[in-house]
């Protein structure tokens, strides 16, 4: 794994030992219905040092990496014309769990500061339209943690510091073509 070096003015990291991540990933996305269209993620995530310069990470889980991760997504027509085009609406779901921090200690008495899991909502406006002449139009409005969560981010830099994850944003995009 990557480690903090030495110096914290290089703000690097270099590489000390040897993990194992072993896990289940599964996809499910499809059209539900007409005008509905949804996907649905799991991730299970297993990690081990196998071999660390530190004896209290030797055999331990490595750190910020969540056990658990899930992604809902659904999108779902509002109105099709065709003066006006499509409009959908889409709503999703992010969840980790839980995670903990950097071993420290010995390896009969290593301990580690944990990290709460959490989830986040976002939320998308579509406008898709067939021009006249061949061209289409798509615009999107995307609002990434809708109720602007105040949470960790799972990796910490420089270690021992806490980063707060993104705020509420919003992003417009807009292609014809």
């Amino acid at each position: 794994p990557a480690v903090p070096s030495l110096t914290p003015s290089d703000l690097c990291y270099e590489v000390s030992g040897r993990t194992r991540a072993q896990g289940l990933e599964l996809r499910l996305s499809g059209q539900v219905m007409e005008g509905w269209v949804a996907q649905l993620g799991y991730s299970y995530t297993d990690t081990e040092y196998k071999r660390n310069d530190s004896p209290a990470r030797q055999g331990r889980s490595v750190e910020y990496t969540p056990k658990h991760n899930l992604a809902l997504w659904n999108k779902f027509r509002v109105h099709r014309s065709a003066n006006l085009g499509d409009f959908n609406v889409g709503l999703g779901i992010k969840a980790w769990s839980d995670v903990h921090g950097v071993w420290s200690g010995t390896a009969d008495n290593a301990t580690a500061p944990r990290g709460s899991g959490y989830g986040l909502v976002d939320l998308g406006f579509f406008w898709d339209k067939r021009l006249t002449g061949g061209k289409h139009v798509k615009v999107s409005i995307n609002i990434a943690n809708l109720f602007d969560k105040q949470y960790f981010e799972r990796r910490r830099f420089p270690p021992g510091t806490v980063r707060y994850g993104d705020g509420r944003r919003v992003l417009m995009s807009a292609r014809v073509g």
